[in-house]
């Protein structure tokens, strides 16, 4: 559903010209003027200057637009949608233009429908934390692709769990290795018990909380504690 457009007249960005706008939003992508535009009437007014989107087409598809299109913002909001879905193919996926590879939100779109889309970001982002937070929130699996460093932050890998449990995986080794860390983790989920460190896996209170929440996790723990009768009973019980 979209949403009608607020006249902010009085805000002294948006009562500058409509050169100006088209200036100022011509340092934008298109998809930031898309969303621009459904925030006051001036943004909504320069959002359908054809010179913007044929400028912002040609300078993002530089190779793939048709030279003629009849209107140049149905063709940007065409290629970017053929961009997509090209970014999160399972076979074969395709990079897409860097503009949109350093877009936070057409690579949000597409990591919440292929968590390996991630890889396709740019260095930058992969590095943000924020939104490689709010990338693991969409898809577990995102964890994958993140920066060394955000592969180590316990908030980040935590929230990726909560929302997969493989995404342990893809934690940092110190992090995986963690007690309290992972303790943690197996509350939320279980079967995540399955990629701890080896120690921990010999941990009985971890594995008792894992078991807690997800029983086929005792599958996971160590040979000694699968062994261990009295402990069996007790986790099963």
């Amino acid at each position: 559903m979209s949403v009608a457009p607020v006249d902010n007249s009085n805000n002294p960005l948006v009562s500058q010209s409509d050169e100006m706008l088209l200036h100022i939003c011509s340092f934008l992508p298109g998809v930031a003027l898309t969303q621009l535009a459904q925030t006051c009437n001036a943004f909504a007014r320069v959002s359908r200057e054809e010179s913007f989107w044929k400028a912002e087409t040609e300078r993002t598809f530089t190779a793939t637009h048709n030279p003629d299109p009849k209107d140049w913002k149905q063709e940007y909001v065409s290629l970017v949608k053929q961009a997509l879905g090209d970014t999160i193919r399972i076979v074969a996926p395709q990079a897409p233009p860097q503009e949109l590879a350093n877009n936070k939100t057409f690579m949000l779109q597409a990591v919440k429908q292929n968590g390996s889309a991630l890889k396709f970001a740019s260095e930058e982002l992969r590095n943000d934390r924020e939104f490689i937070l709010e990338a693991v929130k969409q898809n577990g699996y995102a964890l994958e692709c993140a920066s060394k460093e955000l592969q180590n932050d316990s908030e980040i890998v935590l929230e990726a769990v909560k929302q997969n449990s493989y995404a342990l995986q893809f934690a940092s080794k110190e992090l995986r290795n963690d007690r309290e860390f992972i303790i943690e983790a197996v509350k939320q989920k279980g079967d995540a018990l399955e990629h701890a460190s080896k120690e921990l896996r010999n941990d009985s209170e971890i594995v008792l909380e894992a078991v807690k929440q997800h029983g086929y996790a005792l599958n996971y723990a160590s040979e000694e504690l699968q062994n261990d009768s009295d402990f069996v009973l007790e986790a099963t019980h």
